[in-house]
């Protein structure tokens, strides 16, 4: 998997239990203006496209992320669901099947591929119209003789897992009223910074904890000097 897909993985997996409402939160504004990044995902992104219950993305092989609707206008009860009514035990993902579906061929050859590969794929429930509950991971564990593909929940290795609470945001306020302040600012917020020249003043656990959040992505910091007893612990 390359660095975005398992962005979006762990957003799936942060974002389990949250109701999502209206389009411009899974997919963005079209095409051109995908959703931004985030807490969870360095580039524009999009969780699903909310044409098709199957989400595969231009040109990929593997399947994203599915939306089961449970209408009995579509495929009927796809869900089975643990005693609280809130996480899924299994789902029977159906196969596009529509006569003249240009893509049912392609979209049943990347679930076999995921499910082949071990890959999980995201997992979303349509309450109701523009209201999807983000029901975390699944992973595909068998394909029936009628072309129903059973999905498992599935967790992310705990290396894997970002460890951000569900839509929480996290902000630190740096005073930054100079011209030196500014000057940082430019350096090293805007600009990011390497991981080799941060690794130099951190110790080996928090370096740890820092490749699981953004693997090898330069990072947006604020440092402060220290000084002669600390003298300089409150300047930019």
């Amino acid at each position: 998997m390359d660095q975005l897909h398992r962005e979006v993985l762990k957003k799936f997996e942060a974002l389990k239990g949250n109701l999502l409402i209206g389009r411009e939160v899974i997919k963005g504004v079209n095409s051109e203006n995908r959703l931004p990044a985030d807490n969870y995902v360095s580039g524009p992104h999009i969780l699903h496209d909310l044409i098709r219950g199957f989400y595969k993305p231009a040109g990929k092989p593997y399947l994203l992320s599915y939306q089961a609707t449970e209408s009995e206008d579509n495929y009927g009860k796809q869900i089975e669901w643990d005693e609280t009514g809130s996480s899924f035990l299994r789902i029977e993902m159906n196969p596009p099947n529509g006569a003249k579906d240009n893509r049912k061929v392609s979209d049943i050859k990347a679930a076999r591929y995921n499910m082949e590969n071990k890959i999980p794929i995201g997992i979303l429930h349509k309450i109701k119209i523009s209201h999807n509950k983000i029901l975390g991971l699944g992973l595909i564990v068998s394909e029936r003789k009628d072309g129903v593909f059973i999905v498992q929940p599935y967790s992310l290795p705990t290396e894997e897992n970002i460890n951000i609470k569900p839509l929480a945001i996290k902000i630190a306020f740096q005073p930054n009223a100079n011209a030196r302040g500014n000057g940082n600012f430019e350096k090293t917020v805007k600009k990011c910074v390497s991981q080799s020249i941060i690794k130099q003043y951190l110790p080996s656990f928090e370096m740890k904890e820092i490749k699981k959040i953004y693997d090898t992505q330069d990072i947006a910091v604020w440092g402060v000097e220290s000084g002669k007893n600390k003298v300089t612990k409150k300047t930019v």
